[in-house]
């Protein structure tokens, strides 16, 4: 049981929250005042102090003090409590050394919120009560934050967690000791002096994938232009200041869980065969949510290739593995549905085997749209907007069935051998399912981001895709043929931001039509965005080049 020390001079508020504290299983002892209250934490060494700043005589800012000065109690946390919630005193209270500020009257299930977090599983031991040989650290962490009470403050926290923590104050130190040691984690301030976060992230990201080295930017909640480029320029997730911390864990224990799940090795229980049918060919893909592999299907005459999808719930737990299986099958008529479409791959099957889900899709041979979209060799005006509509037809019917793809790009886009027709691959629902496995605590907490960069709308970086997202990435993949440009190289105008693409053309000038559909369709607002495919193909139909085309095909008898 832990046991938790109140310091509060207001005896109802005092016996108030002993009562409410102590039917939720704490143990609880209580001081009047400042200097009682640092006599008591001598005393007792409880796991945590609720501290009313202003008391009578010694104070809560310097009875706080004492204790974080004293080597006996310095590793207690303190929750600061106070009824006058003016400007910096959240600050203030944090330079003291407090762990945490909460406001009167008191919520109880906010600050119970903030006890949890700062308890963590186990109780903590004062330093000369800790074993002699401690557990290896889950994670090493690195803290980049120019503010000294926020890098003291959050190291502080995340140590008693069980994280191994480094802070530095720049992003320049940031570099230095990433090449210098291994971390597991980034914790990066946008705003510093110097190398700011977003130049620090850009240079991280020239040798680190998003798997190799998770970075989670901190930024004010005003900045919302930081987080998008933030998320463009390769951030896997953010947190707000001030810094909620219960959210922060919950955000650094998903990205951390993500990368563990991409580098556990597949085992399958036949060393040969999956589901005593499928033969692993190669490695097609990973992340968060699983393996992609191509496969033979052993059952079938000739032993053809197909696609397995593997979806692994992280961590295994009982009631995650009962949520699962229930969204896998909901998923799979999903795609079931879907697969009836000529230029979708059919399911062929989905099964289960030592709690991980697999899906069977049919194998498309052809190349990906990759291939054909060559940077400094931009496609002419007429080829574009045969791509645009190809695709569009597609998503049209996947509209229909109220599915979002959520990650069209080129390598999603194949080229069937066969017949020359685009088949869109690899929806993003199954790595939706991901998100929805993890532990309550933290889904709660989490921004889910499916997607690429680039071809995400700000919408969906943030969790929240609607089916213009979809048209936004087709946008997106029309300018990258139409301006033979990479998407690193489309801006954003800095006064209208929008992106800046027309000067980029350097293939002839295109058609005011043309150029007024791909301007709506990449709209940075999803509101202003074409809200459906069918009103994006209307308006390419009026596109004179395209106006003719179909002419000419009524007048062949032929279907547009």
């Amino acid at each position: 049981m832990h046991t938790l020390l109140i310091v509060e001079d207001n005896e109802l508020n005092r016996d108030m929250l002993l009562r409410r504290l102590q039917r939720k299983g704490f143990q609880v002892v209580t001081a009047t005042d400042g200097q009682m209250g640092v006599d008591m934490a001598q005393q007792h060494l409880p796991h945590l102090i609720l501290m009313d700043l202003s008391l009578p005589g010694l104070d809560g800012w310097e009875a706080t003090r004492i204790l974080k000065d004293n080597a006996t109690t310095r590793h207690i946390p303190v929750i600061a409590l106070t009824a006058h919630a003016m400007g910096g005193d959240r600050e203030k209270a944090l330079a003291a050394g407090c762990d945490d500020y909460d406001t009167k009257p008191v919520e109880l299930e906010r600050l119970l919120g903030k006890i949890h977090a700062l308890l963590g599983k186990e109780p903590l031991l004062p330093p000369e009560s800790q074993p002699a040989s401690p557990a290896p650290p889950k994670a090493s962490l690195l803290i980049v934050d120019d503010n000294a009470d926020n890098r003291d403050m959050l190291s502080r926290r995340l140590l008693r967690q069980g994280y191994g923590v480094e802070a530095v104050e720049s992003g320049e130190a940031a570099l230095e000791r990433i090449a210098q040691a291994k971390f597991d984690l980034v914790l990066l301030d946008v705003m510093m002096p110097g190398m700011g976060g977003l130049a620090t992230l850009e240079r991280l990201r020239q040798t680190y994938s998003q798997a190799q080295l998770p970075v989670i930017m901190a930024t004010a909640r005003s900045q919302s232009e930081d987080m998008v480029e933030a998320f463009r320029l390769g951030a896997n997730d953010y947190i707000t200041k001030p810094i909620d911390f219960a959210v922060a864990l919950a955000r650094i224990e998903a990205q951390l869980a993500t990368v563990a799940a991409t580098q556990t090795p597949v085992e399958w229980s036949d060393p040969n065969l999956l589901a005593h049918r499928y033969r692993m060919v190669r490695l097609l893909g990973q992340g968060g949510f699983g393996m992609t592999y191509l496969a033979q299907d052993t059952h079938r005459p000739g032993e053809p290739l197909c696609v397995v999808k593997q979806l692994r719930p992280t961590p295994p737990h009982a009631e995650i593995s009962a949520t699962a299986r229930r969204l896998f099958n909901t998923e799979a008529e999903t795609l079931e549905k879907l697969g009836a479409h000529d230029q979708i791959p059919r399911l062929l099957a989905y099964f289960e085997q030592e709690e991980q889900f697999y899906l069977v899709q049919e194998y498309i041979e052809g190349e990906s749209l990759s291939q054909e979209l060559h940077p400094g060799q931009p496609l002419p005006e007429p080829q574009v907007l045969n791509l645009v509509i190809s695709i569009l037809k597609i998503l049209e019917f996947v509209h229909a069935n109220r599915v979002i793809h959520r990650d069209v790009k080129p390598d999603n886009i194949i080229r069937r051998t066969s017949d020359c027709k685009l088949v869109l691959i690899d929806f993003g629902i199954v790595k939706c399912l991901e998100a929805s496995l993890t532990p309550e605590h933290i889904t709660r907490n989490q921004t889910v981001s499916v997607g690429t960069m680039g071809y995400a709308p700000i919408e969906q970086c943030m969790g929240q895709p609607v089916f213009s997202s979809d048209i936004y990435a087709v946008g997106m993949i029309a300018l990258q043929a139409l301006t033979g440009q990479t998407l690193e190289q489309i801006e954003l105008h800095p006064e209208r931001g929008e992106l800046d693409w027309r000067l980029l053309l350097t293939g002839g000038a295109v058609s005011v039509a043309t150029a007024n559909v791909l301007e709506k369709m990449v709209r940075q607002h999803c509101k202003e965005r074409y809200a459906c495919v069918a009103d994006v193909l209307r308006d390419i139909a009026q596109v004179p080049i395209v106006r003719q085309w179909l002419e000419q095909r009524r007048t062949k008898g032929l279907p547009s």
